[in-house]
């Protein structure tokens, strides 16, 4: 908009003063009114960033926490299905889903009883493209034509949970963070098997690992809450697996980041060796690699051989 000759009676959004403007756009008294205001609308869009990084990071660990548990509260069930408590509890009163009594106020879900829901209904189309037909001559119904269709490329949920042990409804938790190909077929869903098989190869764990724990069995031995395990196994990476509804965390890797066990006092963590040999970062990795001394991965932290480092630099020097 070009300037106007007349000047125009305006106040400033910023400071609320009175001032002459030669444009009715003029939102500012100066460039100083200006700059806060930006400035202003800056930070208030990072705190809501941040609010919105925040809410889902606990979102996330409510649903972590959710699948971990065998029996659920109404109220769970409703945030892993994404409805309504009233939802689940007219479930419940028609009889599609089934719950535990306990009180008068508490009622329990087992997690294969919902597993079971949601594959004993499956969406099916009323009108088949095809319309194809029985040997004798009537039209099938739709589960029949579900069995006939062949997939063999495709694994359905309830065969994923038999091929790679874990829950029914785990590979829909695996599809919002992989993008593995998937196809319907009469209101069935089917899952690329090469790229099922090859999700799962990478997370299986170790084989040298053959000592698990359950999250109540650190509970019990460090006196931890279930909020701090999960906290702690996510810090420290732990390796885990499942096993049927059960999530289980190698014990060796949970006690080297306890600092129990011997290991511990035959390396070096990366930062302990730079404080002793007064050395970067950057001038630790290269004798690590120029010398080839031996590492090892704890967790998600780097150690090194105390053994190597000093058959290769010498005793440390600083204290």
């Amino acid at each position: 908009m070009t300037a106007s000759k007349e000047k125009i009676l305006r106040v400033c959004e910023y400071c609320g003063k009175s001032f002459y403007a030669q444009k009715s756009t003029t939102r500012y008294c100066s460039k100083q009114c200006n700059s806060y205001a930006y400035k202003a609308a800056r930070r208030k869009e990072k705190i809501k960033m941040a609010e919105t990084m925040s809410q889902r990071k606990a979102s996330e660990k409510s649903m972590s926490e959710i699948l971990a548990k065998e029996y659920l509260t109404i109220h769970e069930v409703a945030i892993l299905l994404g409805l309504s408590k009233q939802t689940i509890y007219n479930m419940v009163y028609s009889g599609k889903l089934r719950a535990s009594k306990i009180t008068s106020r508490l009622s329990f879900i087992r997690k294969r009883d919902v597993d079971y829901l949601v594959d004993s209904l499956p969406y099916t189309k009323k009108d088949s493209l095809t319309n194809p037909q029985t040997n004798n001559g009537a039209s099938p119904t739709s589960s029949e034509v579900v069995k006939e269709l062949p997939v063999p490329e495709y694994y359905s949920a309830k065969e994923i949970a038999e091929v790679h042990h874990t829950y029914d409804t785990a590979i829909y938790e695996i599809a919002k963070k992989t993008k593995i190909s998937r196809i319907s077929i009469q209101g069935r869903v089917y899952w690329n098997k090469k790229e099922v098989d090859d999700y799962f190869a990478k997370q299986t764990p170790d084989p040298t690992i053959t000592e698990w724990m359950s999250v109540m069995d650190i509970q019990q031995k460090y006196c931890m809450t279930k909020n701090a395990v999960y906290s702690f196994v996510n810090h420290n990476a732990i390796p885990r697996k499942m096993e049927g509804n059960f999530v289980l965390y190698s014990k060796r890797h949970v006690e080297m980041a306890k600092g129990e066990t011997v290991e511990n006092t035959l390396y070096y963590s990366i930062p302990e060796a730079m404080k002793l040999y007064g050395l970067s970062q950057d001038q630790i990795y290269k004798r690590i690699k120029k010398y080839g001394i031996e590492k090892v991965k704890i967790g998600k932290y780097i150690k090194i051989s105390k053994r190597d480092l000093e058959k290769a630099i010498g005793k440390p020097t600083v204290i």
